[in-house]
């Protein structure tokens, strides 16, 4: 296996129930990712489990490769907001070459947010990372739930419609947060309080 990867790894221990439903969670990221292949899309490579039967306990693994710099979040808190137009635009363009090939494949993020936006270790490339939620979509799709991050969900997300157009407003405020320092409804700490 050729380059650095890192280890996703959830353990379960003595509730089959529990375990059940992570592996089904963890294996549909694996799924939709696997086979994207793209500069601005973490690489997903292997997904493994493992039983002990003596302690019970159930690990779930997705091997992925490894950036190494941080996500979006800890760079504006560490380095601040950049001031240069140009750095704006050349992270913006990147973030959305990499939704534009999701969509092109019916993949919604479904879970944009800084902390889902890995750089490289020079801070030149970022990377979308967590496909957890994410869903493969052909049409509007009504669903029970639609998973993410309410402070970067539009409103038809909030009312458990999907369509691609989550992940663009996403965009749009990863890139106000990223252009200004500012989250989405700042002043508004608690994330509950935005769906009301």
């Amino acid at each position: 296996m050729k380059g650095r990867y890192v280890d996703k790894t959830r353990r379960i221990y003595n509730n089959a129930e529990l375990a059940k439903k992570v592996m089904k969670e963890m294996y549909s990221e694996f799924s939709i990712a696997k086979d994207l292949v793209h500069p601005n899309i973490v690489e997903y490579k292997y997904f493994m489990k493992n039983y002990d039967e003596i302690s019970q306990n159930h690990e779930f693994h997705i091997i992925m490769e490894l950036m190494d710099g941080e996500d979006m979040e800890v760079y504006l808190k560490d380095q601040g907001r950049p001031y240069m137009i140009d750095r704006v635009a050349e992270i913006g363009a990147q973030l959305i070459s990499g939704i534009r090939y999701l969509h092109q494949r019916k993949i919604i993020h479904q879970d944009l947010k800084p902390s889902n936006i890995l750089f490289s270790g020079d801070y030149e490339t970022v990377k979308l990372i967590d496909l957890g939620v994410s869903s493969k979509l052909d049409k509007t799709k009504a669903t029970k739930q639609a998973g993410g991050t309410p402070r970067y969900m539009p409103p038809e997300q909030l009312d458990n419609k999907l369509t691609f157009k989550v992940d663009i407003w996403a965009f749009g405020c990863v890139m106000l947060q990223f252009c200004s320092g500012l989250r989405p409804f700042e002043g508004i700490e608690n994330d509950l309080s935005i769906c009301m």
